[in-house]
């Protein structure tokens, strides 16, 4: 039987009325996705806002918008969701269990998603290895290593999958070292994500290995281990500056995005940042100016801007209200 995890959020605060709706701030317990504008909502703690009614989730961003980007009628979330839970429920008969969630997210594409399809069909698109399908998200609370292989294997056999997402699956240590080795020759990877599966130190060696593979990947998203020595770190630290990836991972001070030691003349401020991002290194580049998006982060504690080219001293630095570390050494400033 096909189980439908449903959560309810936390509200908090007084509600605002936008169009139809009535929207609390809101701490989403499990991966969720903007119904409005599809994008990723970030954050651990109050990261966007749902209607008391319905649920309906918005990132702050169009929460800002306004009720153009919005439904005209409250509650339509609510019967959507009725009906993919009732479409999903009258098919598990004939699947495999699965442990899916219940989002409904909009559809993107070239992607396919076990928060829209159970995950046997998620398997089953990737082995079928259609052109049309070039990204790959598994949403799952906590995915069994046996499925972890299945799909993993499907992926690495799978050339036109680019993009594979595996964040917050609890994934286990055995499941990560097999997905450092089997993706390892996986060439036509671009994109990594496997956020909260902290890895752990004897997991490490693979990792390595893995990036070592991969010196083009364009994006990798992990989290280490409290285990892992600073030794071992550091290591990792000095393959991911050889490589080309942007990479992001958590730190103990928060989602950390590394960008230094790239020789950029110009850099592009991902907008989902803006919201959770907390240390950005830019050093060692050839950067003569910042962009204006540098300084829509708002929650930017440290920012590394060390030997680049800058010969001023943006007053726009103001803006960064929770900065506490910025390093302008060996610029231009005088």
């Amino acid at each position: 039987q096909l189980l439908h995890r449903t959560h309810t959020p936390s509200l908090s605060g007084m509600a605002t009325t936008v169009g139809v709706h009535s929207f609390k701030r809101t701490t989403f317990r499990q991966p969720t996705f903007c119904a409005a504008c599809g994008h990723f909502i970030w954050g651990v703690r109050l990261q966007g806002y749902a209607c008391v009614a319905d649920n309906y989730p918005i990132c702050k961003a169009c929460f800002k918008r306004g009720e153009e980007h919005l439904p005209g009628n409250c509650g339509s979330w609510k019967s959507s969701q009725s009906r993919t839970s009732s479409q999903s429920s009258s098919s598990s008969s004939s699947s495999s269990s699965s442990d899916s969630l219940s989002h409904t997210l909009p559809e993107k594409t070239g992607a396919i998603s076990s928060a829209q399809v159970p995950f046997a069909q998620v398997l089953a698109s990737v082995r079928d290895s259609s052109p049309e399908v070039r990204e790959v998200n598994v949403w799952e609370a906590t995915l069994e290593h046996e499925r972890t292989v299945a799909i993993v294997d499907a992926v690495s056999e799978n050339t036109h999958i680019e993009c594979f997402n595996l964040s917050y699956c609890d994934l286990r240590t055995e499941s990560l070292e097999y997905l450092f080795v089997k993706l390892g020759g996986a060439q036509h990877l671009r994109s990594l994500d496997v956020r909260g599966s902290p890895i752990e130190h004897r997991v490490c060696e693979k990792l390595v290995e893995f990036l070592n593979h991969h010196p083009r990947l364009a994006e990798f998203r992990f989290e280490l281990a409290a285990d892992v020595p600073d030794v071992i770190r550091v290591q990792i630290d000095n393959v991911l500056q050889s490589s080309e990836a942007f990479v992001c991972f958590l730190s103990e001070g928060g989602p950390r995005a590394d960008l230094s030691h790239r020789v950029l003349t110009s850099v592009s401020i991902v907008p989902a940042w803006n919201d959770h991002l907390r240390d950005l290194d830019l050093s060692f580049n050839c950067l003569r100016s910042c962009p204006d998006e540098l300084f829509q982060l708002s929650r930017l504690q440290k920012l590394n801007l060390e030997h680049n080219k800058l010969s001023l001293f943006s007053d726009e630095f103001q803006r960064l209200g929770c900065l506490e570390h910025l390093n302008l050494k060996h610029n231009r400033i005088k």
